[in-house]
């Protein structure tokens, strides 16, 4: 999502003035006044640096630079409009079978040099369900609606899908589906027409399998890639990327021809990106008798993509040979980079099932002079596995006949131990896979037995250092098995199943993992079992669970019926799932998952279906701050409240993962000032407030919205002047911890470093003096500023511009450090929300320049009286409701500007309150609405110097009678006292109800 950045009201610089003090004006007018714009807020990302590995990576190879062969657009929405105008074409007598994922060997390539790692050096881990006991449940889904349901031409579907900020899209074998975020059905439009304008000089029409699509929530973009014309000498990889944020939109599309085109062909796409690349690596076959040749990796130019470029990319094929350090091996799963910060970007195989080993390469250098590394390491769980099953009554998984009584002898295909996503997030990697499992786990170098079968599937998940580059063996930092040890298919160890024996336990296949901004992790999978039906499930972690855990599994959408679509004897499932952080606040998930739909023909006839489920999860560290506080007030010690402030672009609902009452204020102390109860909802970019009922005296702020300022929940118990604050997400004391921390404020006094971030915002030398101040984060960047560090992200301010720090308070030092004229703004849950985005600025006259009346007009008439010895400046401007509801309020923050103390040459500006005026423009006379300076002497905080940082203008005649209508505009006016003049600036929020 795009940081809402603030109004610019002035340049943003200060550029020195020479002039004498009578035509200091001049100067004042020199700091050109630009349109209100929005202040850039773009921060560096800074670049990750790969390390060379103690054997110099001499195996790194160079690509071939390579263009596609066809290129297209499509149109989603005029697609929708002809197939919905055209005939519905009526369903095969039987559904068409897409072949399975073919073997590539993985799971037994050769393994590196070096000596394996002992049980003692790899993590412990437990499975997450054992038999029937219940653990640790994970969060309930919230929204949930059915993707795609079976449109009886194909088997399997190929679940994946991708969520938006404001679009879901389902991609399958047959269909793509664009709905809302509720479920809402959009467009619904075939994969092949999707594709159509890449079919090129081919007889005819491409016939496209194994969809994946990926949303960029860093770029506002989607990509999408498939496979077309399996088996055939036409074979091709199909790329696509929407030429904006809406999916339902245009796309530009590209065709690359598989290495050896004509003799090979290409199957299984794995996509990734990271800042740089768009990653796409498919397994080449042979036309002739689909003999694996190698993988095949494109790395595209994601800028060049996205700017409808050429689509030019750089090649790497690989062969079949299996040797640790070559380009080999099937299925290399490239990283989706949930960071957007490094130039590398890494790949996972399942590389030697029997050994217990993944293997992980890189991609580096310039973009267009890529450099492929393969074998960087060979992560090692403590427990070998079996890479892929035989046909057991078709399949391998159990499930419930007629009835959940009864055991349905025909099985489910759980396919390979092929890696199903990879994704770097936080500095780490993470990725997960199904595994065929014993029930006594296997020692890495043993196989299954007949008396040890193989007879149970898992999803396997590791989460991997990417600064291993040892070539050799490698402890993963986490690995875990979603299984349930109990599990047993029957399988004898040799292909066929055991007399007399009983089918039990719970299964889990095609799993693909998603990790948020806190570590949090959930895994959606299929779960099956043979009591029930294939259903739609996932699994799911805190950071701040155990190591190696994953909580209990949770269906999301029971399967209805027994299922039996089979090709060649093959009970098709999969072949893989898709599972996201959602893209709006980067907290919560979205799984997408294939389940058995309820059959159909007088029961003859069994279906597959897709369902969406988003799971809410409990806020982390970073989501809540706390934005704007004080220790004492004019009222005394006890004249104090501490703000919080919802960073994110959801309602965060208050909620603990310990079971506690809620989320605790706690003073350095130990002590908890107040509790916010479990179910209390903060609205998206919305404030708390907690206030000392003994003597706080802003309630009545600002005069005449008495309601806005109210503590939304009281203490008594006086925070000391200096002491540190913290809010966790615990009401137990035992976990006052780090792991549990939201956000703290402390002075560089305070000693525990639990209730600070840095060095502490500087100690006040006169905690005693009851003045009207606060410390708030910097708003110049339009939201709260939160880099870690209390000294850079506080400002101290008061209504007298007093110098209250021990150090550094000289008489125009207008640092952190320094002296700021300002108000105490306290907001609680019915505050305005900024709005920067929504309710846009322009001119009242745009015929003439944002310096020239009636935009700006300097009033050279002296009123010291109200801070305007040197006249005034007065800003009008026009703004827009583009929010789609009524505002029922509206008003402006300073977030940034010129007032005392300020050096010679800079203006010191003073916010006053302002009065309706009549003015003539271009297009005839308009009315310019005054504002009123909220903090004012008639409540408190009075300023008598006027207002100055945080102060805010409040646009009276906009109110709950007489909103302001969506599409509407209001004229309204700034004026700022000038009592010294120079250059300036004035930046302000704009904030509004709803």
């Amino acid at each position: 999502m795009k940081t809402k950045t603030p109004h610019k009201i002035a340049r943003q610089a200060i550029r020195p003035v020479l002039c004498l003090a009578l035509l200091c004006q001049v100067a004042f007018f020199n700091a050109a006044l630009p349109a209100l714009a929005q202040k850039s807020d773009r921060k560096s990302l800074g670049h990750g640096v790969a390390k060379k590995s103690p054997k110099g990576q001499d195996n790194a190879v160079s690509g071939q630079r390579s263009a596609p062969a066809v290129t297209g657009t499509v149109n989603v929405s005029e697609v929708a409009v002809e197939q919905a105008l055209a005939p519905a074409p009526s369903a095969p007598t039987s559904p068409k079978e897409i072949h399975a994922p073919l073997g590539t060997d993985s799971g037994g390539l050769l393994a590196p040099g070096g000596t394996p790692l002992r049980p003692e050096q790899l993590p412990n881990f437990a499975p997450a369900e054992t038999g029937d006991a219940p653990q640790v449940p994970s969060p309930s889904f919230s929204t949930n609606f059915q993707a795609l349901d079976d449109g009886l031409q194909f088997i399997p579907p190929d679940t994946h899908g991708a969520v938006g900020p404001n679009h879901v899209m389902s991609t399958l074998n047959d269909r793509i589906r664009f709905q809302t975020r509720t479920g809402t059905i959009i467009n619904t439009i075939t994969l092949n027409s999707f594709w159509a304008s890449l079919q090129g000089t081919d007889p005819n029409p491409p016939a496209t399998f194994d969809p994946k699509v990926l949303y960029d929530r860093f770029n506002d973009r989607w990509m999408f890639t498939c496979n077309a014309n399996a088996q055939s000498a036409l074979s091709a990889t199909f790329m696509g990327v929407s030429q904006t944020g809406d999916p339902t939109g245009t796309w530009n599309l590209y065709r690359v021809p598989p290495a050896g085109a004509g003799a090979n062909w290409a199957d299984y796409p794995s996509i990734g990106f990271n800042r740089d690349w768009i990653v796409v690596q498919i397994n080449l076959f042979t036309v002739s008798a689909s003999g694996f040749v190698g993988p095949d990796i494109y790395v595209f130019n994601k800028a060049n993509l996205y700017a409808g470029g050429s689509g030019a990319f750089t090649r790497f094929t690989g062969d079949n040979t299996g040797t640790a350090l070559a380009v080999t091996g099937g299925t290399w799963t490239p990283m989706i980079d949930q960071d957007n910060t490094t130039g590398t970007l890494y790949f996972a195989q399942n590389w030697n099932s029997t050994s217990a080993i993944l293997r992980i390469s890189k991609l580096t250098g310039a973009v267009g002079s890529e450099v492929l590394t393969p074998g960087l390491t060979f992560p090692q769980a403590p427990n070998a596995w079996v890479n892929s099953h035989p046909l057991l009554g078709g399949g391998w998984a159990p499930q419930a006949g007629a009835t959940q009584a009864v055991i349905f002898g025909s099985r489910i295909s759980n396919n390979d131990a092929r890696m199903q996503n990879f994704v770097y997030r936080n500095g780490t990697l993470w990725g997960a896979h199904t595994a065929i499992l014993t029930t006594t786990p296997l020692a890495p170098g043993t196989t299954q037995s007949a008396a040890n079968p193989s007879n149970h599937s898992g999803a396997q998940w590791w989460q991997l250092n990417p600064a291993i580059e040892n070539n050799t063996f490698s402890a993963p930092l986490q690995f875990g098995r979603i299984e349930d040890p109990t599990a047993n298919n029957c399988h004898n160890g040799s292909g066929a199943t055991i007399a007399g024996c009983t089918q039990t336990g719970t299964f889990f296949a095609f799993p693909s993992i998603a990790v948020n901004k806190h570590n949090d992790v959930l895994i959606g999978y299929t779960r099956h079992s043979p009591t029930t039906w294939a259903s739609a499930a996932y699994s799911f972690r805190y950071a701040t669970d155990a190591a190696n855990t994953m909580r209990d599994p949770l269906s999301f959408k029971d399967g209805e019926a027994r299922y039996a679509k089979s090709g060649g004897g093959n009970i098709r499932w999969g072949d893989y799932s898709s599972s996201m952080v959602d893209p709006v606040n980067d907290r919560n998930f979205w799984t997408v998952q294939e389940y058995a739909d309820s059959r159909i023909n007088a029961d003859a006839t069994s279906r597959w279906a897709t369902w969406w489920a988003n799971i809410p999860v409990i806020a982390g560290p970073g989501d809540v701050v706390i934005s704007e506080f004080r220790l004492r007030g004019p009222g005394g010690e006890d004249d104090e409240f501490v703000e919080l402030y919802n960073k994110t672009d959801s309602a965060i609902t208050v909620a603990t993962t310990d079971g506690s009452a809620g989320w605790s204020l706690v003073a350095s102390d130990g002590v908890a000032r107040f509790t916010i109860p479990n179910g209390e909802v903060i609205p998206a970019r919305g404030h708390y407030l907690g206030t000392n009922s003994d003597a706080y005296s802003l309630a009545s702020y600002p005069a005449g919205n008495g309601t806005t300022a109210t503590g939304n929940i009281t203490y008594t118990t006086d925070i000391p002047d200096n002491a540190g604050i913290a809010l966790f997400r615990t009401a137990t004391a035992a976990n006052f911890t780090l792991a549990n921390r939201f956000d703290a404020a402390g002075s560089a006094a305070e000693a525990n470093t639990l209730y600070k971030e840095g060095a502490g915002y500087p100690t006040l030398v006169t905690p005693g003096l009851n003045i009207d101040y606060a410390f708030y984060r910097d708003l110049a960047s339009g939201t709260p500023l939160d880099t870690g560090d209390n000294f850079n992200d506080f400002l101290f301010i008061d209504t007298n511009g007093s110098c209250a720090y021990a150090v550094n308070c000289t008489s125009f030092d207008n640092t952190r450090r320094g002296r700021h004229l300002g108000a105490p703004g306290p907001e609680n849950l019915s505050s305005p929300i900024v709005r920067n985005a929504t309710i846009k600025s322009s001119l009242i006259d745009p015929a003439q320049s944002a310096t020239a009346p009636p935009n700006r007009v300097r009033d050279f008439t002296s009123d010291a009286g109200n801070q305007s010895t040197f006249g005034t400046l007065s800003i009008r401007r026009r703004f827009t409701n583009n929010t789609a509801a009524n505002v029922t309020r509206l008003r402006f923050r300073v977030v940034d500007i010129t007032t005392f103390p300020v050096p010679a040459g800079t203006a010191d500006l003073r916010a006053r309150t302002s009065t309706t005026v009549v003015v003539t423009t271009s297009g005839g006379p308009v009315n310019v609405q005054g504002t009123t300076l909220e903090q004012s002497s008639v409540a408190p905080p009075a300023q008598p110097n006027g207002g100055g940082f945080n102060s805010t203008f409040s646009a009276g005649t906009i109110t709950l009678a007489t909103p302001l209508a969506p599409g509407n505009s209001i004229n309204v006016r700034f004026l700022l006292g000038i009592q010294q003049t120079g250059t300036f600036r004035f930046f302000l929020n704009v904030e509004a109800l709803p």
